[in-house]
């Protein structure tokens, strides 16, 4: 891409926090150059001139061996001003633990970014590799533990973050769009957040929400594994196991869901 406007304060800084994000999401495999600006619709100079600042303030670094951009270490110290997430994230350990050791699939807690999730933690074992890992950014609409939160929101604003979340598929020509949507829609009808080996093949996903003392979704519990082993009657025990767990946290933890949902 060729940008043909000049770029205002603005746009600049969006365009370094996507790249930033966009960065994040991959921190072992690394993103080369023109990927990377291809995959944020900039041109090859633009990227490398935000990259070269962002490298500058330690934001990002380029690997000598590959020339691969990463994550820098500044990243770990900004994150060490935020100590409620790291409560919140220490606090759900012990119910993640439980849920995995019950339900024998591997459990990982989201929290809502924006129009985005974020997997913060993870536990337990999956006989089937998985794509989700800590660290990992998505869309609302694009897994199960993005679904539990959208769905009970109020329709406008899910409207407006479907649409959204649309957009961004279409841009870099996604080709699992419309299996989104239908884990959307699917999402909606169950009530909790189901995934269905729609994107993943031979893997199947639910999820649902963590709540504030105020009653809006602003995290999820979700359970993964293999779509032969998770059958109807397991599906429906271990939703019932998340549900009861998401109770105890928002429950166990008033204070700190409601300054993280804030």
């Amino acid at each position: 891409m060729q940008e043909t406007k000049p770029t205002t304060g603005t746009q600049a800084i969006e365009r370094a926090v996507a790249l930033l994000t966009t960065i994040a999401d991959r921190p072992q495999f690394g993103w080369r150059l023109t990927d990377l600006a291809s995959y944020c619709d900039l041109s090859n100079p633009t990227t490398h001139r935000i990259l070269s600042s962002l490298i500058s303030l330690w934001l990002v670094k380029q690997r000598e061996d590959d020339r691969r951009y990463v994550p820098g270490p500044l990243l770990y110290d900004l994150a060490l001003t935020l100590p409620l997430h790291f409560a919140f994230q220490s606090a759900c350990r012990k119910h993640l633990d439980y849920l995995a050791a019950c339900s024998h699939t591997q459990v990982f807690l989201a929290l809502r970014s924006g129009d985005t999730c974020v997997c913060v933690d993870s536990a337990g074992f999956s006989s089937v590799r998985l794509k989700s890992r800590p660290g990992m950014r998505r869309p609302l609409i694009y897994a199960a533990m993005g679904n539990a939160m959208l769905i009970g929101l109020p329709i406008e604003e899910q409207q407006r973050i479907v649409s959204s979340n649309i957009d961004h598929a279409r841009l870099r020509a996604d080709p699992y769009l419309s299996n989104y949507l239908h884990v959307y829609r699917r999402s909606r009808r169950c009530g909790f957040g189901f995934h269905k080996g729609d994107v993943a093949n031979g893997v199947t996903s639910v999820s649902v929400p963590i709540l504030n003392p105020a009653g809006v979704a602003f995290a999820s519990l979700s359970a993964m594994t293999a779509t032969e082993a998770f059958t109807n009657e397991k599906i429906r025990r271990t939703v019932e196991l998340l549900r009861h767990e998401a109770i105890a946290i928002t429950q166990q933890n008033v204070k700190l869901t409601k300054a993280l949902s804030k």
